[in-house]
């Protein structure tokens, strides 16, 4: 397993396509930048709990903020589904393992 990539990631999610539609052009660092700080926004002003797919959708309405672009439903919708494709953490297997070895279970376990 290869480690995470946060630029895999973005691409995974093809966050660039709502760029390109609103035809805006930025870097890989404004993208990790602009991403991490829209994170920070939509996680500070949680109260209680949002699952990750909600939170992503969040994410790039204030990245569309940030970049001048206003993402629609479907938009948002792929890019919060996009989570199903990013590639996992280095660790992930290992850590799935230690949980169950502790009686936990996973998402995997939980969906199947």
């Amino acid at each position: 397993m290869k480690c995470l990539s946060w630029l895999a990631i973005l691409g995974a999610a093809k966050v660039t396509r709502p760029c390109d539609q609103h035809g805006l052009a930025w870097s890989e660092d404004a993208l990790l930048s602009t991403f991490g700080a829209a994170e920070h926004v939509v996680e500070a002003g949680g109260k209680g709990f949002l699952c990750y797919r909600e939170a992503l959708s969040r994410v790039l309405v204030e990245m569309g903020k940030t970049l001048g672009f206003h993402p629609d439903a479907n938009e948002c919708a792929r890019f919060a589904a996009s989570v199903g494709n990013w590639p996992a953490f280095a660790n992930s297997e290992a850590s799935l393992r230690e949980l169950q070895s502790h009686g936990q279970r996973t998402t995997r376990e939980q969906t199947a």
